[in-house]
């Protein structure tokens, strides 16, 4: 206070709607001089000094916790790149760095769980939390390169279901769900006009429809996807058909090659054939898709 009050002492007579007054304030006026000698005065007095040491003891626990070897950390990650190096396989190199992430996980909720034995209650909540977070995330990142690794280089085509049929736009709903949804067990039908697709009806579409008014009232009126219709071709990557289903929390989606339905793709599909190559220990390198069976 007493340093920043050399730019307000004195009195100055300045003229309010034509009254004289000598209370108002002088406006600061910061010269490189002025602020030197503010700056001056705050380090002998140890303010800021006290701060820097402060923010580098923060910045030095900050990136000695981020170098720790617990995968995703930073530490983590050169780890795996060693190991990655050293064994050849992104999936292993991936695999030792989460182990001794987890390990490292392990010893933070142990620490955390001491410091609660200890009466520190809220720092062995934190230290634990810490923990808890290190050892999801990189189990989740295990399984993120995992699936990436079984599907990198599988298409759309060569695991979708070849069947174009479709519905026409003025069926009956009570129609559609005696003719096609119980016959096949099917949870949604695409809807087609004139060879090209023009929408998709799931079951969340039928619930709208009371049961009494299904008989007369036709597809096209509660069908869904009519502007932003979500589709994959068969050209696509499995992943890119996975990152559509989950933005839009979709259960399957039309597969369509030049604006013509060729089939369907649903998550199970996609999920079958991870864990038929899971088992079979397969690589999307090695086999580069199984055999669809014959219809």
């Amino acid at each position: 206070n007493n340093v920043m009050q050399q730019y307000f002492k004195g009195s100055v007579t300045t003229t309010f709607l034509g009254t004289k007054r000598s209370d108002a304030p002088v406006p600061p006026t910061f010269t490189r001089d002025s602020v030197s000698s503010t700056l001056n005065q705050l380090y002998s007095g140890g303010q800021l000094a006290g701060m820097d040491f402060q923010n580098a003891v923060i910045n030095l626990l900050l990136g000695g916790f981020n170098l720790l070897p617990g995968y995703p950390l930073d530490g983590g990650r050169v780890l795996r790149a060693l190991a990655w190096t050293a064994t050849g396989s992104l999936r292993r190199g991936t695999e030792i760095a989460v182990a001794v992430g987890q390990l490292v996980a392990y010893g933070f909720m142990i620490w955390g769980f001491v410091w609660v034995l200890g009466g520190e209650l809220f720092n062995g909540i934190w230290m634990a939390a810490i923990g808890w977070f290190l050892q999801g995330a990189g189990h989740a990142s295990l399984q993120q390169v995992i699936l990436e690794q079984r599907l990198r280089r599988i298409k759309v085509g060569d695991i979708m279901r070849p069947d174009p049929t479709a519905v026409l736009p003025d069926l009956a709903v009570a129609d559609l769900i005696e003719r096609y949804l119980l016959p096949s067990n099917r949870r949604a039908m695409p809807v087609a006009e004139d060879g090209r697709l023009a929408g998709i009806i799931t079951l969340s579409d039928i619930r709208h429809v009371p049961p009494d008014e299904r008989a007369s009232t036709p597809v096209r009126a509660v069908m869904g996807g009519r502007s932003d219709l979500v589709t994959v071709k068969p050209s696509d990557s499995l992943t890119t058909a996975l990152e559509a289903l989950g933005r839009g929390d979709y259960e399957q989606l039309p597969v369509v090659d030049d604006g013509r339905l060729v089939g369907m793709l649903s998550r199970g599909d996609i999920l079958r054939q991870i864990q038929l190559r899971e088992e079979l220990d397969l690589e999307s390198s090695e086999v580069r898709a199984t055999a669809r069976p014959a219809a």
